[in-house]
C-alpha cells in the first residue's frame, strides 16, 4: 500500500483482530462503524517508510461490505455510521452502489 501524503511504500507496523486478546485500541476505534454488521474484520497501523506519516487499514470480506451497504440503504444501520443521505443519493444517482449491490 502507498502512502497517501508522499506516495512512498507504506510497512504494516501493528495487526488487531476484535476477537484476539489485547485487541488494542486501534479496534476500540475503528470497531463502531463495523461491528453493526459483524466482528470479522482486521485493523492495521501502517507507516510510510519515507515521510513516516501513519494510517489505519481495515480490511473486511467482500460480502460483509456488500451486506453493511444493503443494510444502510435498507435502514438497518445505526445512525452514527451511515454517510450522510447526499453521498448514498449520488452513489445510487451514478449507479456505483446499484452495480455493487446488483453483483453480489
Amino acid at each position: 500500500m502507498n502512502c497517501k501524503k508522499c506516495g512512498r511504500r507504506t510497512k504494516v507496523l501493528t495487526t488487531r483482530h476484535p476477537h484476539a486478546p489485547g485487541n488494542g485500541w486501534e479496534v476500540a476505534a475503528t470497531g463502531p462503524p463495523i461491528d453493526w454488521y459483524t466482528f470479522d474484520f482486521v485493523v492495521r497501523r501502517r507507516g510510510c517508510v519515507s515521510c513516516d506519516a501513519r494510517v489505519f487499514t481495515v480490511e473486511l470480506v467482500l460480502e460483509d461490505i456488500v451486506g453493511m451497504m444493503r443494510g444502510a440503504v435498507a435502514g438497518q444501520a445505526p445512525e452514527n455510521v451511515v454517510p450522510d443521505d447526499d453521498y448514498i443519493k449520488a452513489m445510487l444517482a451514478n449507479g456505483t452502489l446499484r452495480e455493487i449491490l446488483d453483483e453480489r
